[in-house]
């Protein structure tokens, strides 16, 4: 979270984290990325919900509110 406020998303940095979003769901349902099946497939299936890249641009855009958050959530869980 440090420093967050001066980074910048670009396009692949993008791409990069959708990428490794989907990594874990296809790996957890064995679907290999020969088998031809749609990332909303694989979401569907796995029953998950794509977040990881909203989560990075609000810390990007909001770091202060994006902390708050987080912390308020680590509270609820414990």
């Amino acid at each position: 979270m440090y420093g967050c406020e001066s980074w910048t998303l670009r396009k692949n940095e993008e791409t990069r984290l959708g990428a490794f979003e989907m990594k874990g769901p296809r790996k957890i349902l064995r679907v290999s990325w020969t088998a031809k099946k749609m990332n909303e497939w694989v979401v569907n299936k796995a029953g998950v919900k794509r977040e990881l890249l909203d989560t990075v641009k609000e810390c990007v855009n909001e770091p202060n509110e994006t902390y708050n958050r987080v912390q308020t959530r680590r509270t609820e869980l414990n």
